[in-house]
């Protein structure tokens, strides 16, 4: 399998008119949204013959057998 390479991206913004104890966040996983296999099928075949599903994306939950689609996570902290 290839290797993974996932891009992630963070901010945070503490606005001066609350002494910085309010923060907002914004997180956004997997920004190019490249969906890689994570596991393949290993076997080619055997006494029976070709297998079908050699090469295919073996089904690992949660995210079936791909790594996960791009999602976005938003949050408020605040600081007492």
């Amino acid at each position: 399998n290839p290797f993974i390479h996932k891009l992630d991206l963070s901010v945070e913004y503490r606005p001066e008119w609350a002494n910085k104890k309010l923060a907002f966040d914004l997180d956004v996983f997997n920004v190019l949204n490249q969906q890689v296999k994570l596991q393949t099928y290993p076997f080619y075949g055997g006494q029976g013959g070709y297998e079908p599903s050699y090469g295919r994306a073996l089904v690992v939950a949660p995210y079936y057998g791909y790594t996960a689609p791009r999602s976005v996570r938003l949050g408020v902290r605040y600081d007492y």
